[in-house]
């Protein structure tokens, strides 16, 4: 075999490897990045005093359910920047079924749900309680969690050790409307009604430096008519006319 032959032997195997090797070990060092799936999501009933989880639960309208997503590395290497979205039901009803997300962009996402039975005619659905999401583990005893986990990207909870497992718990409140502020308007004043002749008695208040002319004209003919009489009176004490 010349040397050419073996060089160009050589550069294939070689490539054939390196090709191999793009191809597997993405995969490999995905596979170090997992979390726990399936079981990962309980809630419980707030408002009833309910202390235990559960996966499926049952409340009434306007009650306050509390959710626990269990985030469990389970991989070999250290996951940053984990991630976890909470996914309420779209839909309103009386089965309220929920889906929990976790991962880091890097890996394959872990998932989870659970079921709130609403006993009540009207279909219901979760509003999202703001300022209630809290972390466990991980160095954290009730540390804040961004309210982000209720929107479209999630809210990152930070780094997981390999085999170490942390919770982080929100709340929802069960309710089948929207709460909708009313403008306040004054109160329209009601007339007081004459027991005697069933007429409506309305008192009115005159506006600062505003005249009647009506009254301005019955006082003008009175003080005419008090001027009048006075000159008549004098006119015939001097003689002049006969009252």
């Amino acid at each position: 075999m010349s040397y050419n032959t073996t060089m160009k032997q050589f550069s294939g195997i070689q490539l054939a490897a390196m090709v191999l090797i793009s191809l597997v070990l993405p995969s490999r060092v995905l596979a170090q990045l997992q979390f726990r799936s399936g079981e990962i999501l309980e809630a419980r009933n707030i408002t009833t005093g309910q202390s235990g989880w559960a996966k499926t639960i049952e409340a009434n309208n306007l009650d306050e359910i509390e959710f626990k997503v269990i985030v469990e590395n389970i991989g070999t290497v250290e996951s940053s920047d984990v991630n976890v979205r909470a996914g309420f039901a779209l839909d309103p009803g009386n089965n309220l079924r929920n889906r929990i997300f976790v991962g880091v962009w890097s890996a394959p996402q872990a998932t989870g749900n659970v079921e709130i039975k609403v006993e009540d005619e009207a279909a219901q659905k979760l509003t999202y309680i703001a300022g209630k999401s809290v972390k466990y583990g991980g160095g954290c005893d009730g540390c804040s969690v961004s309210d982000d986990i209720a929107k479209s990207l999630g809210a990152y909870v930070g780094k997981v050790k390999p085999g170490e497992k942390i919770d982080v718990r929100f709340r929802a409140q069960v309710t089948d409307r929207q709460i909708v502020i009313k403008p306040t308007t004054s109160p329209t004043p009601t007339p007081k009604t004459d027991g005697a002749t069933g007429s409506a008695i309305v008192k009115t208040t005159p506006k600062t430096g505003f005249i009647d002319p009506l009254w301005t004209r019955t006082m003008f003919w009175m003080g005419l008519g008090v001027s009048g009489f006075g000159l008549r009176q004098i006119a015939s004490k001097m003689g002049r006319i006969e009252v």
